[in-house]
C-alpha cells in the first residue's frame, strides 16, 4: 500500500470516528433532555433522584 493510500484511509477513518462521536453526543443530549422531563414516579422507577436527573440533564452535549 502506498503512503498516499494509507493517508487517505487514515483520514477517512478519522472522519467516520468523528461522525460517530458527534452522533453519540447528540443522542446523549436528546436522552438528557428526555430525562429532565420525567416526573418523580418515573425517576424512582429508574432508580435515580430528581437531583441526579437534574445534574445529568445539565451536562453539555459533548460531555459523553
Amino acid at each position: 500500500m502506498t503512503s498516499i493510500t494509507a493517508n487517505a484511509l487514515r483520514a477517512s477513518s478519522n472522519r467516520v470516528k468523528l461522525g460517530k462521536k458527534i452522533s453519540l453526543a447528540f443522542a446523549a443530549a436528546r436522552q438528557r433532555n428526555a430525562l429532565s422531563r420525567l416526573d418523580d414516579f418515573r425517576l424512582n422507577d429508574l432508580g435515580i433522584t430528581a437531583t441526579e436527573a437534574a445534574r445529568e440533564s445539565r451536562r453539555a452535549f459533548w460531555d459523553i
